[in-house]
């Protein structure tokens, strides 16, 4: 009976870490992300604004192809706003609702 409980526990425990990592589920929505290595996400709209500041009333530098590819810099404190690289180098700000696809994990 021991044996089987022990086995019962160690099965649903890997197949419950197989299943769900232990992920934060939206890395790039903390402000401690800044620190870590930078993730790749891609641009989820067409024509999305880069803009020199983390405000719709910011200077806009350029637009984005959809699925253009960025490099994350950092993420606003507020979270809204992430701040992005192009493979250029130009950097600047996008709302967050326009970045997805992330590597590491899809944004939500």
């Amino acid at each position: 009976m021991l044996t089987l409980l022990f086995l019962t526990f160690f099965n649903s425990t890997t197949i419950t870490k197989a299943l769900s990592p232990n992920v934060d589920p939206a890395p790039h929505r903390t402000a401690s992300t800044s620190n870590k290595a930078s993730d790749y996400c891609y641009i989820t709209g067409t024509n999305v604004r880069m803009r020199e500041t983390p405000s719709l009333q910011g200077r806009i530098l350029g637009t984005f192809r959809y699925y253009e590819s960025v490099e994350v810099i950092r993420w606003s404190n507020d979270s809204n706003w992430c701040r992005v690289r192009r493979s250029n180098g130009m950097s600047g700000w996008v709302y967050g609702d326009y970045i997805g696809d992330c590597e590491g994990g899809d944004r939500k």
